[in-house]
């Protein structure tokens, strides 16, 4: 599984990183860093931060 995020889209409301911040970090300058490649076990944590995310800017690949 792979995370993608389009920070063309992205705005910086921060839901990824309330729902696991540990796969999502919101900078203090609204720069958002990510892990590209989680865990499987986690694929219910980003489902639900690509729900959350208000510009739709977060997708899933299983493609590597």
């Amino acid at each position: 599984m792979k995370v993608i995020v389009d920070l063309n889209v992205c705005q910086g409301h921060g839901e990824c990183s309330r729902i696991a911040p540990d796969l999502f970090q919101l900078g203090t300058d609204l720069s958002l860093t990510w892990v590209e490649f989680p865990e499987e076990e986690r694929r219910s944590d980003i489902v639900e931060a690509t729900s959350a995310c208000p510009t739709q800017a977060i997708s899933i690949s299983d493609e590597n």
